[in-house]
This record gives C-alpha cells, sequence and structure tokens, in this order.
C-alpha cells in the first residue's frame, strides 16, 4: 500500500492554496477523508487510486510526497534540514534495514532519537540488575573471613567497583566515560563503550541473521552476508548498490545469477569513477603493504 508523509501533503495544498474541500475533489475521495489525512502527523498509508489523485494534483511523485517539505519562502516553517555526514556503506544499511521491517528510510530517521532513548534506558535497566544480583552476592558474603586479609580486601575492591558502576548508571553514563582508565579492565571485549557492547549483545540474540561482528561499530556489521549475496562479491556492482543507482529492494524478483549483470548495467558514470577510485586506493594500499613486508621480512624464498 503506497505511503505519503502527512506534513508533506499538508504544505503542498497549502503551497497551491488548495481548500479541504477543493483538494478531495480535485483527487477524487471525500472531504472526510481528506481532512484526516491532512490531520495526521508523520507517515500515512493510502491507496492506489489516492496515491494517483495525489501525484496528478501536485505534480509530485508518491516517492516526492514521502519526503519532507523543502525549506523555501512558498513553505511553512517548522522543518530544519540535518545534515549528518553517513557514509555509503551506512546509508546502504539504512535502506536494507527499513526493507526489512516494511518502512521507509524517513521514518526510521525521524524515530531514531525515541529508539536511541528506548535502547540506552534498556542497556541501563539490564546494568542495573546486574548490579543488584551483584551486591545481593556481597551481602551475602559469609562472616567469619575477616582475620583473612585478601578476603577481606577483595571484597572491599568489589564494593568499590560496585559503587562505581552504581554513580555511573544514575548519571546515565551508557558508554562508560565516567570510568578512569584504572577502572576499566583491560580484557572487557566492548572496546571501552559499554553501550556498543550492548547493542552487540543484543544484534547477536535478536538478529543473528543479519548480524555478524566483524570490526569496529555494530552498526556497520549488519546484513554483510546479504550484501555479499546480492553483489556476489564483484566491486562495481557493490559499488551501485552503495551510490543508489540501484535501490536493494529492485533485486527481489531478479535471480541470483542475473544480479550482478542487472547492478553493472545500472552504474552511472559518477559510479563507475568512483568504484576505479576505490580499486586504484585499494591497489596502492596492498603495494604499501608488500613493500613494508619485504622491507621487515628480509630476503624472499628463491
Amino acid at each position: 500500500m503506497p505511503t505519503i508523509l502527512a506534513e508533506r501533503l499538508h504544505a503542498e495544498a497549502q503551497k497551491k492554496g488548495y481548500t479541504q474541500e477543493k483538494l478531495a475533489e480535485a483527487v477524487g475521495i471525500s472531504r472526510e477523508q481528506c481532512g484526516k489525512q491532512l490531520r495526521k502527523k508523520g507517515v500515512i498509508r493510502i491507496n492506489e487510486d489516492t496515491a494517483r489523485g495525489y501525484e496528478r494534483v501536485f505534480g509530485l511523485s508518491r516517492e516526492e510526497l514521502s519526503k519532507p517539505p523543502q525549506m523555501d519562502r512558498d513553505t511553512p516553517s517548522g522543518w530544519n534540514r540535518v545534515v549528518v555526514p553517513l557514509s555509503d556503506e551506512e546509508l546502504l544499511i539504512l535502506r536494507l534495514t527499513a526493507m526489512r521491517y516494511g518502512v521507509d528510510d524517513h521514518s526510521i530517521l525521524r524515530m531514531s532519537t525515541s529508539l536511541f532513548m528506548i535502547v540506552a534506558e534498556l542497556q541501563l535497566a539490564d546494568r542495573a540488575k546486574c548490579l543488584a544480583d551483584a551486591e545481593a552476592q556481597i551481602h551475602g558474603f559469609p562472616d567469619g573471613l575477616d582475620h583473612l586479609a585478601d578476603a577481606l580486601n577483595g571484597k572491599g575492591r568489589i564494593e568499590e567497583a560496585l559503587w562505581t558502576e552504581k554513580n555511573a548508571i544514575e548519571a546515565r553514563d551508557i558508554t562508560g566515560s565516567t570510568f578512569s582508565d584504572d577502572e576499566w579492565h583491560d580484557s572487557f571485549t566492548g572496546n571501552t563503550d559499554l553501550f556498543e557492547a550492548f547493542i552487540e549483545r543484543m544484534l547477536k540474540e535478536l538478529a543473528p541473521d543479519v548480524y555478524e561482528y566483524q570490526l569496529g561499530s555494530p552498526a556497520s556489521d549488519l546484513f554483510q552476508e546479504q550484501i555479499e549475496d546480492l553483489t556476489q562479491g564483484d566491486g562495481l556492482a557493490l559499488m551501485a548498490l552503495l551510490k543508489n543507482d540501484v535501490h536493494p529492494r529492485e533485486l527481489a524478483d531478479i535471480p541470483p545469477e542475473k544480479r550482478v549483470p542487472f547492478l553493472r548495467g545500472r552504474c552511472s558514470e559518477a559510479t563507475r569513477a568512483a568504484h576505479e577510485e576505490r580499486e586504484s586506493m585499494l591497489a596502492n594500499l596492498n603495494l604499501d603493504f608488500e613493500i613494508e613486508g619485504a622491507a621487515d621480512g628480509g630476503q624472499a624464498d628463491a
């Protein structure tokens, strides 16, 4: 079922001077239905005939009507353009995530603040539960061992560590930034970031089909196997996805053996140039490693 953005619908109606009654008549829907859609917020679902009506009346595609209104003199205030640098890989992961859950990219971005807050509070609650369990264990430490220095000192160090964790939770320190270097354990697997460690654990439990830890932030390790399946390891085919010459949904009905030729055929000149630049950069990196390896490793085998 087609979707459009209610705020964009309202902005375009105001821009063209449509009253609710006139817009309903032009689109071919009831006045009540039109009013309901104009009063909504966010993404709204409409039938195919209504989508075609709005496209015809406003001269915009449904994809354009799914985007926030342009910030110009004729557009109502209340919208801001926020520029956030995202890599090609991050944008592709965003598109694949939207496909997985049947929503559009903009819905995910609009909900990002709420989603972040939910995950942050879940992490703090998880740590608070672990803290409560640990406190219960330490309070159950048997009496009669106070003559053993290591036992008493060990208990004191644990209590001090739990106090540090309690203060961090109360301060809503989700990453562990309030801990000193001495308070971090060297072998902690979360790379000194409690929040990323929690996200990694949740992704392993809840979405193992699309998550496999490789390197860096958990967000960059999503859909790697699926992307490999779509592109069959072909660099130019991958670049077509990264540069959005082809949306992943377009590949759904294409047989696997025909996807790479399809992706290659849709590459723009700019995408081909970006691919050549990346290949050249990787070749230079490999050459640098070979030169450095030869310098460090002595003579090669005869």
